[in-house]
């Protein structure tokens, strides 16, 4: 909203209470929160803070939080678990509006698991205080921890939930703010509907964007999964590579072997015999290489870690795939030769040379 014609915090208060409240109303939507800053992007805003019974020594600077602006219902709408206490509510007001009086303004602070964790490890957070970029003995009382809502990747699905405040837009109004709706069906299909919604409160504000969440979460992890794909098609081309090497240079030597198969069939050595000693002499090398290059891949891990989302640089099914892949590979390699040269008579392997 325009910062001219919606100037003051009762004005812009009453217009997103009303955008909300139109919203609601239309067709298909289930509940409308909004946020100042929006998730699973890099925008940020970090606050000072004093926690209850976390008291910093004044020559210390105070720790620092992530700092969210919300609206009631935000939390529902992004299907966020309240997991202690209450989500906000129309009682927490501003800290001195224009009808209530001082005495009469409630504030009010959610958390998430992350800072009750840090805070307080072994406690209810439930009605401790926390002073917002301020020391308890400057400036108090603190303002109470109403709720605690699951930890979320706030950031990237990569960054792990940092410890964040989450104040009501009533206590703290900013200009602008983020609309999250979470409509039944078809997104698109809603957006006309939403649009016309909103401007029905005010027509001369602009919308920039409408998008669904799971777009703005896809585009959060474009960079890393161009570079995994990368990587994975690179991966797998070495993978093909590695195979028709390991097969061509194995059933070369073994085929090279053909006249020592027949001098051992002409001693009398049977198939299966000359098969297992083929077998065996042949994987020893493959299996070798195969261990090395596990080693190297081990090593190499540190490079991969920043491109992986739940999946451990270390995947124990990934290796044993690739392993068990190259392995079955060389025993084709091995056994298929073999085979050939035991089924052919003894002298006609001799004459070979």
């Amino acid at each position: 909203p325009s910062a001219t014609r919606y100037s003051d915090e009762v004005s812009l208060l009453e217009y997103y209470r009303e955008v909300t409240n139109r919203l609601t109303a239309v067709p298909g939507v289930s509940s409308v929160g909004a946020i100042h800053l929006l998730p699973m992007t890099y925008q940020n805003w970090g606050l000072l803070y004093e926690a209850e019974d976390n008291i910093v020594p004044a020559e210390t600077q105070l720790p620092r939080a992530n700092f969210r602006i919300v609206t009631p219902g935000y939390f529902q709408t992004m299907g966020i678990p309240i997991v202690r206490g209450r989500d906000f509510n129309a009682d927490d007001v501003l800290l001195n509006p224009e009808p209530y009086g001082a005495d009469e303004a409630a504030e009010a602070i959610v958390i998430n698991q992350a800072m009750a964790r840090l805070l307080w490890p072994d406690e209810d957070p439930i009605g401790k205080e926390i002073c917002i970029g301020c020391r308890f003995s400057e400036n108090p009382p603190g303002t109470p921890v109403v709720g605690v809502v699951q930890d979320i990747h706030q950031h990237a699905l990569d960054v792990e939930p940092m410890p964040e405040m989450y104040v009501p837009f009533a206590q703290v109004t900013v200009q602008r703010m983020y609309l999250m709706i979470r409509t039944e069906g078809a997104e698109i299909a809603a957006v006309a509907a939403l649009k016309d919604a909103i401007w029905s409160v005010d027509s001369d504000i602009p919308i920039p964007s409408a998008r669904p969440m799971s777009e703005v979460i896809s585009r959060s992890y474009s960079d890393p999964r161009f570079y995994t794909v990368l990587l994975s098609a690179f991966a797998f081309i070495a993978l093909i590579l590695g195979a028709v090497g390991v097969y061509g240079v194995i059933s070369y030597v073994v085929s090279q072997r053909t006249h020592e198969i027949g001098v051992r069939m002409a001693l009398g050595a049977d198939r299966p015999t000359v098969r297992r000693a083929v077998l065996t002499s042949g994987l020893w090398p493959v299996l070798l290489g195969v261990g090395l290059g596990l080693l190297g891949a081990f090593a190499a891990t540190r490079v991969l870690s920043s491109l992986l989302f739940e999946v451990t640089a270390t995947d124990p099914l990934t290796y044993a795939g690739v392993a068990g892949f190259l392995t079955v590979v060389a025993v084709a390699a091995c056994y298929l030769p073999a085979r050939r040269a035991s089924r052919v008579d003894p002298m006609t392997a001799l004459r070979l040379e």
